[in-house]
């Protein structure tokens, strides 16, 4: 009777999770939705209200389960009960020093971990997907996209291109089917190089490529050291990304030239192949494959890296098909 009884609680604790995540994938719908609609002229990106103790706990949580990879901190349920914190900018103080250390210096190097440090004492606040992508927490960042974060926050957001970007970028990278790998590996590469033209103090009047008077930090691409503002880099890369077939989706807006030719981390490789050897890779995969369900449970499951970044379309793909 004991384990009827538990059968039957366990039946009724799945039908209530599946529920709660039914229903916060049906906000996170609703509010991609929105963002990427061009009838909104609100920008979702507010002012997060009540900075009292209990918020700032809030927040400090969630940022120091950015620090330890936590990714089941960042579920559908809990992004969409805590959208508004997830997807404003906050103190950067927030962010932990200690991690910045032994993290970055383990993954990228000592003078990486030192530009993130010198980054966070002159920058006025930093969101949770730009703390995770600095510190290479990939997975964190991806549980963000998917619950409907935008990675753009430009300051101040109040002209109307900014806008039509900020769209832009909940189109491209949250709402359309980009492999979460290579939507982590743009944004990485933007917040690096951000991160770069702000230690360096990289200071112009005008952006080289909008031509426009900007008066803020311009981002400076590693491959070439063409310098433009923060607005164009991102349009670029987006707008590009689903008209790169081969190679690095990440260019220069003003040469083209890729972005992984200046990188300080290293992109999955990819080996170049023909039409011929694509063909006889796809029919070896095909005759792989079970024959029916008993032989599918029999096969191993795939282990899901944590952490996978991808710089291109054919690298982020090869995991998916095999």
């Amino acid at each position: 009777m004991n384990g009827v009884d538990r059968s039957l609680q366990g039946r009724r604790w799945n039908r209530a999770r599946n529920r709660d995540r039914n229903e916060a994938r049906f906000l996170i719908r609703e509010r991609v939705s929105g963002l990427c609609s061009t009838k909104s002229t609100k920008h979702d990106n507010q002012e997060t209200e009540g900075e009292g103790d209990e918020m700032r706990k809030k927040v400090r949580d969630f940022f120091n389960s950015v620090s330890i990879g936590s990714a089941s901190n960042f579920s559908l349920k809990i992004i969409s009960a805590n959208y508004n914190i997830m997807s404003q900018p906050h103190d950067p103080a927030f962010m932990s020093t200690y991690k910045i250390n032994t993290l970055c210096t383990s993954r990228f190097g000592k003078s990486y971990a030192d530009a993130v440090l010198d980054f966070q004492s002159k920058i006025n606040n930093c969101t949770l997907v730009e703390y995770a992508s600095l510190i290479g927490e990939y997975g964190v960042v991806s549980s963000l996209l998917a619950g409907g974060v935008n990675p753009f926050v430009s300051s101040p957001l109040d002209n109307e291109r900014a806008v039509l970007i900020s769209r832009l970028v909940m189109k491209k990278l949250v709402a359309d089917l980009v492999p979460s790998s290579l939507a982590s590996y743009a944004i990485k590469c933007l917040f690096v190089m951000k991160m770069w033209s702000v230690v360096n103090n990289s200071i112009d009047e005008k952006c080289k490529t909008c031509h426009s008077d900007v008066g803020q930090i311009l981002l400076t691409f590693p491959s070439c050291g063409h310098k433009c503002c923060e607005l164009c880099m991102w349009e670029n890369v987006v707008q590009k990304l689903h008209e790169t077939d081969v190679g690095d989706v990440v260019k220069c807006p003003n040469c083209g030239v890729a972005h992984d030719k200046g990188l300080d981390f290293e992109p999955v490789p990819e080996l170049p192949l023909t039409p011929k050897d694509k063909g006889e890779a796809s029919h070896e995969l095909f005759k792989s494959l079970p024959i029916d369900v008993r032989e599918l449970k029999k096969m191993p499951k795939r282990a899901k890296a944590k952490n996978a970044l991808h710089s291109s379309w054919h690298s982020a793909l090869a995991p998916k098909i095999g």
